[in-house]
């Protein structure tokens, strides 16, 4: 009979060691993937969108996804949605850089590998695959222009910080 309060008590810390173990974070193996929510930028060109048919640019917003494919050549599928009333009818450009909003960097990809956003009663969307793969652990981010050119900053319309999660 003094075996089995014996028994009992290596169970017991056998059970909870297993449940320990089973609070640990896990660590997915699947692709590295970023996410990142537009918020409006304030310089924006005033000749863009100051017109009398127009919303102000605080209308504006949209979220990206990035999504590294396992693949060779590298690549990541992308898929950014918008709504910019005052910008229907347009055709936007966007570009993802290293670093924070505002950041000055290259782009991570040449300027015209990024396919314009057509902005249609007020709402555009690209979903495409383009050529280069984030790196976990460094900085990007996401602008969309208010004009078809994405060289000036001066005309960034929206950007956003984007997020590892996986």
């Amino acid at each position: 009979m003094a075996l089995h309060p014996r028994w009992g008590l290596l169970l017991a810390l056998a059970g909870s060691a297993s449940c320990a173990s089973s609070n640990r974070p896990t660590t997915s193996t699947g692709p590295a993937r970023w996410s990142g929510n537009f918020r409006t930028v304030g310089t924006a060109s005033s000749a863009v969108l100051n017109t009398a048919n127009t919303d102000s640019q605080g209308s504006s917003f949209g979220n990206i996804i990035v999504v590294n494919a396992d693949s060779v050549p590298p690549t990541s599928h992308v898929d950014l949605t918008m709504s910019s009333p005052s910008m229907s009818g347009r055709e936007l450009a966007w570009a993802i850089f290293s670093g924070p909003c505002g950041a000055p960097t290259p782009p991570v990809a040449s300027l015209q590998e990024f396919p314009p956003v057509s902005v249609s009663t007020g709402n555009g969307r690209v979903s495409t695959d383009l050529r280069f793969r984030l790196t976990p652990g460094a900085e990007y981010h996401a602008n969309v222009y208010a004009s078809s050119r994405a060289n000036d900053v001066a005309n960034v319309l929206m950007c956003a910080n984007l997020s590892l999660s996986r």
